[in-house]
């Protein structure tokens, strides 16, 4: 079975704005904790972070990251 996980747009900031307030986790080590997690109970994780609307003008690669991983 695969989980679609959709992000915020401002996940590319976590751990890095403010973090006394949402900790020092990056958006990269919360991916790896989610896939480790999805995996050890047999699923596979897709993990999509959407481009804000001003960035997806500027992007060639669509309205979406995807990064996904079968575990």
């Amino acid at each position: 079975m695969t989980i679609l996980v959709v992000q915020g747009a401002n996940m590319a900031y976590h751990g890095k704005r403010q973090p006394e307030i949402y900790g020092t986790t990056t958006a990269a080590e919360l991916d790896d904790i989610l896939h480790k997690h999805a995996g050890s109970r047999g699923y596979t994780l897709e993990i999509s972070i959407p481009i804000s609307k001003a960035k997806r003008s500027n992007a060639s690669i669509g309205p979406s990251m995807t990064a996904s991983m079968d575990l």
